[in-house]
């Protein structure tokens, strides 16, 4: 009983932080509950790595399916950057991730681990997002990693172009409408 009160609390306090802070806006309940830790969502993004590696090599269409609905929603861009190989999946791999032991075979993870894994990225960012502001540069944020490497590795050409959240970025909640983006029978 103490537990339910506790919760009941907490999600009292939080709520109505919420509706008073308007950078909270648009956070939905269900990103807030669902949202992994940090430790999870560097699982999660290694894993979408790894898959969409190799079904890019493979076919690409489901990998690129994924990685299309995690840029538009992020981004709001309709194209991947045009000189993108299939080298730069795994390329320059983030520091801030389980480096890749070339000694062992990595496991590929299914096509369902990557679909789990976007939504699970995008309600990470949907509810780190707003802190954003108040973390110091020199410290780094997982949310800054994860935008900067997804946009550079597949969105934005480094050097030339800057990664740019979309101009719609949080208006809506990030996982608004989600569905996964491979579709039944593929």
């Amino acid at each position: 009983m103490l537990c339910v009160l506790s919760y009941i609390s907490y999600r009292t306090v939080h709520l109505t932080e919420r509706f008073e802070n308007p950078s909270l806006s648009a956070i939905s309940n269900a990103a807030l509950d669902a949202a992994p830790s940090t430790f999870e969502v560097k699982r999660h993004y290694r894993t979408l790595l790894l898959f969409a590696d190799r079904d890019i090599r493979a076919t690409g269409k489901k990998a690129f399916l994924i990685l299309a609905d995690l840029r538009n929603r992020i981004y709001e861009k309709d194209t991947f950057r045009a000189n993108f190989k299939v080298e730069d999946t795994l390329a320059n791999w983030p520091s801030w991730l389980e480096p890749i032991d070339p000694t062992i075979q990595e496991a590929i993870p299914p096509d369902t681990d990557a679909v789990s894994a976007e939504s699970r990225i995008l309600a990470y960012i949907q509810k780190n997002f707003p802190q954003e502001s108040q973390i110091d540069p020199a410290v780094g944020s997982i949310v800054t990693n994860l935008i900067q490497d997804f946009g550079y590795r597949f969105v934005f050409e480094k050097g030339t172009e800057s990664v740019v959240v979309g101009p719609n970025f949080l208006s809506k909640p990030l996982l608004n409408g989600w569905a996964s983006p491979i579709p039944p029978g593929t």
